[in-house]
This record gives structure tokens, sequence and C-alpha cells, in this order.
């Protein structure tokens, strides 16, 4: 027993100093080789929890059904929660605040109704903007969402103006878009869903299924590209997006990408350029929800853009990043997706604006990431409409104790196998032909008990 015990203290002291020294020599990395992800017929799995090149720390788990977050530069956030309150979340003292609260008949309250983005200006440091979308209800019952902006000056909202209501009036309480992003040069970029009125994702004439453009201050660019078609919106910047759940614009590559829900698969990455046609509902990867058909006129048409990405089945894609950070070098220049059916985060690894792999984290939670943020050191931020936010992080310490947490679960299952379980005598009565990998797999399994027999 001496002898045993004594193994395994060497064993697992052994076991910290190679992982240290692995980390001080730079061996354990996030590149893509030393990743497990395994293609199947239905998609990609998750990487599994031990091969993730982070580690997951809850940063705090009480927002009332959070949609989105900005990163203030003093470190702290603002969380938008969809029933109407905008957060001020120190993650420090892991208090929140809160600085502004909308309600009323005319705010809708449904399943996708409320608060739905909020966006930081990029000189906010200097004019203190901050921008926000939400659902309004008119008169007539009909839905639309509105873009806001107001100033965030000792911790209270001033000068407050409505910048645009958008033209995609229905009763429908679903499919809103509503995120909001800027490029180098201060313009405004807004989405707006097709509202559940496929058809008008093709009509000039309203905002449903496009994305929009305008100056910081809600007027109208002159060289937006309809801006001379009769009856035309003039904010219109791109057509045929079904239902745009994330922006981001790379000011590296003056790119702007989008992603879009698809119906029964299909979600999108898209690259948005100005005047094109992305196809919704003509051509599309998804089927119908009646009866499993394909929707439209199939993949591809000619004069309509094909995604930069498509996932089929969808994962509920929400927003997107290009990740540029310190603490994951390997992900320089990559997308992160987040999922809202698959509960993960998508990693799509680029090169010269082609997705070369796909790879899936977090799949072991039921966390719906609805946006994402990174911070000044290169940590991802995750916050999920459950009401959490969650960092993601590596360093010696997080690697460290992640690979104590695999050790610690191995030991139990060796010291469980040796003292407790009775069925350990399998290991001499295997089938010849079973491997080494497969007797250990075994274990403490049914299929174990069958082979001791």
């Amino acid at each position: 027993m001496k002898k045993f015990i004594a193994v395994l203290l060497l064993a697992s002291g052994g076991y910290v100093l190679a992982v240290w020294y692995e980390l001080q020599q730079g061996n354990i990395k996030s590149d893509v080789s030393s990743l497990k992800t395994i293609q199947t017929t239905k998609g990609i799995k998750p990487v599994d929890f031990f091969d993730e090149p982070f580690l997951r720390s809850m940063i705090y788990h009480s927002f009332d059904r959070p949609y989105s977050m900005a990163l203030l530069p003093d470190g702290n956030f603002l969380v938008a929660e969809k029933p109407g309150k905008i957060q001020l979340f120190d993650p420090v003292s892991k208090t929140k605040t809160t600085l502004f609260k909308i309600s009323g008949p005319s705010f809708g309250h449904g399943p996708q109704e409320g608060i739905l983005d909020i966006e930081l200006h990029p000189h906010f440091e200097q004019n203190r903007w901050v921008y926000i979308t939400h659902t309004l209800i008119n008169y007539n019952n009909k839905k639309s969402v509105q873009l806001n902006r107001a100033r965030l000056v000792d911790n209270q909202f001033i000068d407050a103006e409505v910048l645009l209501k958008a033209k995609a009036w229905t009763r429908s309480s679903a499919q809103f878009g509503s995120v909001i992003e800027f490029d180098a040069d201060n313009y405004l970029y807004m989405t707006v869903g097709d509202r559940s009125l496929r058809e008008h994702a093709q009509n000039l004439s309203n905002h449903m299924g496009k994305v929009l453009r305008m100056h910081d201050d809600g007027s109208i660019p002159e060289d937006n590209p309809f801006v001379s078609i009769e009856d035309a919106m003039p904010e219109i910047y791109s057509l045929g997006n079904r239902n745009p759940q994330g922006l981001f614009f790379d000011s590296a590559t003056q790119t702007l990408y989008e992603t879009e829900h698809g119906p029964r698969g299909g979600d999108e990455v898209n690259i948005i350029e100005k005047g094109k046609n992305y196809g919704w509902a003509i051509i599309s990867y998804g089927r119908e929800y009646r009866d499993n058909t394909q929707v439209g006129e199939g993949h591809a048409k000619p004069g309509l853009e094909q995604p930069l990405y498509y996932y089929v089945p969808s994962i509920g894609t929400s927003t997107v990043v290009k990740y540029y950070g310190q603490m994951f070098p390997q992900w320089q220049g990559d997308l992160l997706v987040g999922s809202l059916k698959g509960h993960q985060l998508s990693k799509l690894s680029l090169h010269n604006n082609e997705v070369k792999q796909e790879q899936r984290f977090i799949g072991d939670t039921s966390w719906r990431i609805r946006d994402i943020e990174i911070g000044p050191q290169g940590e991802v931020y995750l916050l999920s409409d459950a009401g959490v936010l969650v960092k993601l992080e590596r360093s010696l310490k997080a690697m460290l104790l992640k690979k104590l947490k695999n050790l610690d679960i191995w030991l139990k299952q060796e010291v469980k196998a040796l003292f407790f379980d009775k069925s350990e005598t399998y290991i001499d009565q295997v089938d010849e032909g079973k491997t080494q990998y497969e007797v250990d797999n075994a274990r403490n399994t049914e299929e174990a008990r069958k082979y001791a027999e």
C-alpha cells in the first residue's frame, strides 16, 4: 500500500513538473494540430474539455436574460438585459448597478422582444455616446425596432436621441436582427431581420432583411448604394439577409463580417459589401420547417452572394468577433462565432478570407452564447442569456489547474479500479483482439463486466 501511494505521488509530481516544463518551452499550445475535432455526418463535435486551450472562469451568474454587453475603458461592462435594463457591472466587486430602465406597453415583452444590442461609439472616451436598439410596438399592435443613442456621464444617460425607427412593422414577434457596429470611418451599421416576411428581404422599400448604414448621428451617407433609387430606403447597405445576429468590422482588413440565422439549417457567416444581395429567400442552404423541402431555388444563383461559411445543421449563430490578442496567439485573425442552439463557441480558422477549419468549444454546457468581447490582455468574455458571464483565459496557472484536475480525475478512477471495482479481473480475460486503449475505455462499464464473466 505504501509503495502504491509513493508511486502515485511520484507520478503526480512528475506530471506537474512535466506540464510546467512544457508550458515554459511553449510546447503546450492551442494550435490546430494539438486539438481534437471530429468530423461526422452530424457536424463537428466540440473539442474535449481537457483539450481546450483555456480555463473557464465564472465571473457572474445573475443577469436577467442578457442579450448584449460592451466593455468600458475602465474594465467595467455595460450589460443590456432584454426585459429592459442597462446594467453597469464591476467584475472586481461582482456588483451590478441599474443605469437605465425601459418599460411600458410600447416596448414589447415577447420572447424575442426587448433590448437587443448595446454598442459604444469608437470615440466613446471623448464623446461618451452609447448606442442601443430595442423593439417597439405602435398603436396598431405592430412591432419594429428602434435605434437610440445617449451620452453616459457620471453613470447617468443624458442627451438621449432616437436615430431610427425601422420600417419593419408587422405583428410578428420574431426575427428583429438589430445588432450595431461601427467601421474605421465611424459609419454606423445596423441589421434588421426579415420579420418572418421573407419576400420583403428583396424589397428595397422597407428595412426588413437588410444591413443598414448611417452616419453616427443617424443621417444618410451620400454614397449609400440605393440613395438614388426611387422609393428605396436610403439607409440600405445590403439586402437578402434573413435574420442577422452579429456584425464585426475588422479595421485591419477593412472587412465587415456578419452572422445570420438560416431556417432549418443554413446559418451563415457573410462578408458584407456595399450593395450586395445575399440571396434570402431566393437561395439558401436551409430547408423549410413545414415539410423539410429546399428553401427557394437552390444553393446558388448568378448575382447572389455565397456565404463565407454556413452551418448545416444550424447552431443558432449569434455574435461574431475576429480575434486579435496576446493570450491566444494561435487564434490571431480567426473568427469566433457564438451559438445559441448548440451552446458552443465556434472558431473559424481563416486564410485569405477563406475558412480552413472549424473547431467548437464549450459543448458540455447549457450556455446559449449571446455576445463575445475580447479583453485588453486577449482574454475572451462570453455572455449567455442564462444570465452568465464567463471569462476564457490562458496562463501558466490556468493550464496547470486544468491539467491537475485531469490528473485528479484519473487518480480517482485508478484508485476505484484497484480497490473497489470487482470487475477489474476482466483485464486478464479480455479477448486478445482488443487493444489496451479499448480495454481501458471498457473499465467500470457494463462492457467491462461482460468481459469479466
